[in-house]
């Protein structure tokens, strides 16, 4: 399914393929891992930024899904606050599908 960058199967597909799967226990991880799912491996933030400064951001992501980024998606950073709890959202200009190396489907 990684392969073939699966991102999903119908409820009512065809039974006598997902039904051995899900006696043989190996459904759930198909289940969790179709679409993309991305988990943070790495991060560099800084603990404080001047105000007017510049906040750099430097973040690693892993895929662990099957399927792969193949159309551009709006990038958020969501910031908390740990003192005061203020949330704060910045829209990026990034495309993640072109840095984690995504080629659309043939």
């Amino acid at each position: 399914m990684a392969e073939q960058h699966w991102s999903f199967i119908s409820a009512t597909w065809y039974e006598p393929i997902i039904d051995p799967w899900k006696a043989e226990g190996c459904y759930g991880e198909i289940a969790r891992r179709l679409d993309y799912r991305f988990s943070l491996v790495q991060s560099v933030i800084p603990e404080q930024v001047s105000q007017g400064g510049r906040l750099r951001l430097c973040f690693t992501l892993k895929n662990e899904g099957f399927a792969t980024l193949f159309n551009p998606r709006p990038v958020q950073i969501v910031l908390r606050n740990r003192a005061s709890q203020a949330v704060y959202s910045l829209s990026v200009k990034a495309d993640p599908a072109a840095g984690l190396g995504a080629k659309p489907p043939p």
